[in-house]
């Protein structure tokens, strides 16, 4: 399957590299970048588990996703951990350690900008104390007047 997608754009010439080798790891991993989501990425992680388990038996019924199991496998796996990095599920965000930064209450009118400080605990100084979020994007980002210039 990796070579059949390096043939879509042409063959080296003889001499030249073969960039199916890098095509194995790039390829997947972008789709990841671009896909990025926990929920979707699972369910194609589940469609690659699932064809790899069974690749017996879809050798002769489907033999097409007998031949793409390893790609989806591997697209699903790295759309899930870009959806981790991206901390999206379904277009959700996840909350799963607490915001770096906080909305105070009333501050707001509907339809308008909600302003956000830093949390009182957020070490903006980086002296020791509890840094900027752990891992991904800070839920704070989803919704925010400039998610999509961020997130983008």
């Amino acid at each position: 399957v990796f070579q059949d997608l390096v043939d879509t754009y042409g063959l080296p010439n003889y001499g030249e590299a073969n960039p199916a080798l890098f095509t194995i790891v790039t390829f997947p991993f972008l789709f990841g970048v671009m896909y990025g989501d926990v929920g979707h990425g699972a369910m194609l992680l589940s469609v690659g588990m699932y064809a790899v388990w069974k690749a017996d038996d879809l050798k002769h019924t489907i033999p097409d996703l007998y031949y793409a199991r390893y790609i989806l496998l591997m697209m699903g796996i790295f759309a899930v951990y870009v959806g981790f990095l991206y901390n999206d599920f379904f277009s959700i965000g996840f909350n799963f350690f607490t915001s770096r930064w906080v909305a105070h209450e009333g501050e707001h009118v509907p339809g308008g900008v909600i302003p956000y400080t830093p949390a009182p605990w957020f070490d903006t100084l980086n002296e020791g104390g509890t840094g900027p979020y752990p891992f991904g994007v800070d839920p704070a980002w989803h919704g925010a007047q400039n998610e999509l210039v961020y997130m983008n």
